[in-house]
C-alpha cells in the first residue's frame, strides 16, 4: 500500500481558520480492501478532524500507480483550534481485507512498510503530514525580522551609532475572516523610555490587511545594550488586538544604541 503524496503537506494555515488535507492511497494487495477509519497521531488534531473516503479505480491518470488494484481518496477536514507552530504528525488509516477474518498478530509484524497488523488483529497504514499553524497576525520577514518558534518575532537592528537613524519601519499582515473587523494597537513596551512604536494607516491587499509598524528608539547620554545576551535583555513591544480571535503578539527588539549628547 502506498500514498501519493508520501508526505502530505498542508502548508501554512491561519489559526482560527478551518482547513483540509487529502492524499490518495493505492493498494497493490491481491485481497480487496475496505477503508474503515482514519486518525492522526496528534490527539489535538484528531479531536478536530472528520474524514471522508472515496474509492476509485486507478487509471493512466494515476501515473506510476496506474497498475494498483484499488485507490482511495482520503480527505480530512480540520476545524479551527490548533495551537500555533509547526505541526508534524502521522495519518493512520485502518482497513479491512475483504473476505478475511483477521487473526491477532504481533504489532511489529506486517506485510511490508507501511502496512502493519496491530495487536487487535486490525490492519493499519501510515503517512506523514506536515505544515505550520500560523497566527492570523504575522510580521513580514526580512533580513532584520525573523519569526521565532514560539510565534513571536525578533527585530534585529544591530548597532545604532550616534549619527544613524532611530526610526524603523516594518509591516504586519492580518489574514483570515477577521481581518476587516479587527483593530490593532501598541501595548506595553520595554524599556518604555527607549522603545516606542505606532501604526500607520492600514492598507488593503486581497486576502489580508497590512499595518505599517513604525518603531522609534530614544537614545540617551549612555549606551543602551538590548542585544539579548541573556534571554531577558531584549527590548520588546506587544501588539494588541480588540478581537479575542486574534491573539496578541510580542516583538523582541535586538539593538545596541550608542550614546548621544
Amino acid at each position: 500500500i502506498e500514498f501519493e503524496p508520501k508526505q502530505i503537506p498542508f502548508g501554512e494555515v491561519a489559526a482560527g481558520e478551518p482547513f483540509e488535507l487529502s492524499t490518495k492511497m493505492y493498494s497493490y494487495l491481491e485481497d480487496g480492501i475496505e477503508v474503515v477509519s482514519a486518525d492522526f497521531g496528534s490527539e489535538a488534531m484528531s479531536d478536530l478532524a472528520s474524514f471522508e473516503f472515496e474509492a476509485f479505480e486507478p487509471s493512466e491518470a494515476d501515473g506510476v500507480h496506474k497498475r494498483a488494484r484499488q485507490g482511495f481518496l482520503i480527505t480530512a477536514k480540520i476545524k479551527p483550534g490548533l495551537r500555533q507552530g509547526p505541526m508534524l504528525t502521522e495519518l493512520q488509516v485502518q482497513f479491512d481485507k475483504l473476505g478475511e477474518v483477521p487473526e491477532e498478530g504481533d504489532p511489529e509484524s506486517g506485510e511490508g512498510d507501511p502496512e502493519s497488523v496491530d495487536e487487535d488483529g486490525k490492519y493499519y497504514v501510515y503517512a506523514e503530514c506536515a505544515g505550520r499553524i500560523m497566527g492570523a497576525l504575522t510580521m513580514l520577514e526580512s533580513s532584520k525580522v525573523r519569526r521565532t518558534e514560539g510565534g513571536g518575532y525578533i527585530w534585529s537592528l544591530g548597532r545604532v551609532g550616534a549619527e544613524d537613524q532611530i526610526e524603523y519601519r516594518s509591516l504586519l499582515a492580518l489574514k483570515g475572516s477577521e481581518r476587516d473587523t479587527t483593530n490593532l494597537t501598541i501595548g506595553e513596551t520595554y524599556p518604555n523610555d527607549v522603545v516606542q512604536a505606532e501604526f500607520g494607516a492600514p492598507l488593503g491587499r486581497g486576502s489580508m490587511r497590512l499595518f505599517p509598524l513604525i518603531l522609534k528608539l530614544k537614545p540617551s547620554a549612555e549606551s543602551i545594550d538590548l542585544l539579548g545576551k541573556n534571554k531577558d535583555d531584549f527590548g520588546w513591544l506587544w501588539i494588541e488586538s480588540d478581537n479575542p480571535k486574534v491573539s496578541r503578539m510580542r516583538v523582541a527588539v535586538k539593538v545596541l544604541i550608542d550614546p548621544r549628547p
